[in-house]
């Protein structure tokens, strides 16, 4: 099952394992990257570990960067697709 995660609230995205944790002030959710499809990123101010965007790219996870319009700006796409 894929599905995708949208990130609004987070302010840190880190990898542990094959688990992708994000952290606000008061929680921590942690999903297992291999069910990902896309991640939407739509908070400026959110960081990305570059461990978190090697771990999604690696299993075809796909990174959506949302601007001040909450729309869509860059994305970031496998080079290699694996299967």
């Amino acid at each position: 099952m894929w599905r995708s995660l949208i990130i609004n609230t987070a302010e840190r995205v880190t990898l542990k394992g094959n688990w992708l944790i994000v952290e606000t002030e008061a929680v921590e959710e942690r999903i297992p990257v291999e069910e990902l499809y896309s991640v939407v990123i739509d908070n400026p101010l959110t960081t990305l570990s570059v461990g978190a965007i090697n771990a999604l790219t690696e299993n075809n996870v796909h990174i959506f960067y949302c601007g001040a319009k909450h729309l869509p700006e860059s994305i970031v796409l496998p080079y290699v697709l694996k299967e």
